[in-house]
């Protein structure tokens, strides 16, 4: 269908799952959904272009204004932020060395001496803020195809990372294959269980009886069982922090978390929790 398609104009991304060798592109395996859809359309605009050439005669592949449209993305779909936590630590700037008070021993000047003692005391007892930033990935990919694709994604982006998985699904979906997918990817105590108010949702404990089913444990989280979302991902966030600078929080499932997901990252957005939550969505 695109014999004469030029292989330069695809979204070149090392992430994107496609091999043609007639159209010279042989790349990684792992799919990243973006660059994957950017090129689905950019062929469908190739289609409608030689097909219709005297319907849309000014549309340009190459233009700003096609790869504008190309580069555009719907909230949620591999959407990343930022989150700042803010760990309380000792003052050690305020802490005088060994060295220091050898030093000040040595001078027989019993005056540096306590002066030297009070402000160790001192250090002990204050604490400053330690500003530790934690990457938040928000991804409603919600049917098994996603759910793999985001996985894979997971474990070629991050690899080496301290990943965390905070995860909730509507109970109409493939459930079990979803979560195996984030189990391949994920330690088992690494992925949290939070339950939307929508009346499609899959209850916490429903999800965590198939984690005991799926890896032989009982669900050890982090938060109590019902707790709010924004509350879980503050834990979620927190614990990453304090295990590192290297944290990713990767929030996914259903859409029906997300508003609360990107309160959570800062965005403050017009949104109407009556038709969220409501029996007739």
């Amino acid at each position: 269908a695109y014999e004469e398609f030029k292989p330069t104009l695809w979204k070149h991304n090392i992430d994107l799952g496609c091999n043609d060798a007639s159209q010279g592109i042989t790349l990684s395996p792992v799919v990243d959904t973006d660059a994957l859809n950017a090129n689905i359309a950019l062929l469908g605009l190739h289609l409608l272009c030689k097909h219709h050439p005297h319907s849309f005669p000014a549309l340009s592949l190459t233009s700003e204004i096609t790869r504008g449209a190309l580069d555009a993305r719907p909230p949620c779909r591999w959407e990343e932020h930022t989150h700042t936590v803010s760990l309380p630590v000792q003052n050690s700037a305020l802490k005088v060395s060994t060295e220091q008070l050898s030093a000040g021993l040595a001078s027989g000047d019993n005056e540096v001496t306590t002066n030297i003692h009070q402000q160790n005391r001192l250090s002990d007892e204050k604490t400053v803020n330690k500003e530790v930033p934690v990457q938040v990935v928000l991804d409603m990919g919600h049917n098994p195809a996603a759910m793999g694709a985001l996985a894979r994604r997971i474990a070629h982006k991050f690899q080496g990372r301290n990943v965390r998985v905070v995860y909730a699904m509507s109970r109409d979906k493939d459930v079990r294959t979803c979560l195996k997918n984030v189990l391949a990817v994920v330690p088992s105590s690494h992925v949290h269980f939070v339950q939307s108010k929508n009346f499609r949702a899959i209850s916490r404990e429903e999800l965590c009886e198939l984690f005991r089913e799926e890896t032989g444990e009982e669900m050890s989280d982090l938060v109590a069982p019902r707790a709010d979302i924004q509350d879980t991902l503050r834990i979620v966030a927190q614990r990453l922090a304090e295990e590192g600078p290297d944290g990713v929080l990767v929030v996914c499932g259903t859409g029906y978390i997300m508003p609360q997901a990107r309160a959570f990252v800062g965005i403050d957005e017009p949104r109407d929790e009556l038709d969220l939550h409501r029996d007739g969505l």
